[in-house]
């Protein structure tokens, strides 16, 4: 079950798009192959934005997998409505004056 309630967080979560500048935006006609600026190098930026893209991934499947989920709960629930209208107009059928006359006169 704590898969489903993680799920439902995450349908019920806003989404914060995070802001991605880095310094060497600043310099992109640099070579930065070399160059650390506050700290970070350009290969930890990237290995950090894999991070983050495999995390987005993993939240968009997840997100997949509760709207499948979803769509199956609203068909089925369409599909319990009908039968329930179809039974209910049969039962409504039963209390026609038709039903009252002899067989003989029908």
């Amino acid at each position: 079950m704590s898969d489903n309630n993680c799920s439902l967080q995450l349908a019920c979560s806003q989404v914060i798009i995070p802001n991605l500048e880095t310094p060497y935006q600043k310099f992109p006609n640099t070579d930065h192959s070399t160059i650390d600026l506050e700290g970070q190098n350009v290969l930890d930026i990237i290995a950090q934005r894999q991070q983050q893209l495999d995390a987005v991934l993993h939240e968009i499947s997840d997100l997949g997998t509760i709207t499948d989920g979803m769509k199956n709960i609203h068909q089925q629930l369409v599909e319990k409505k009908d039968k329930i209208t179809q039974s209910m107009n049969f039962h409504k059928g039963l209390l026609s004056p038709l039903w009252r006359f002899p067989n003989e006169l029908l």
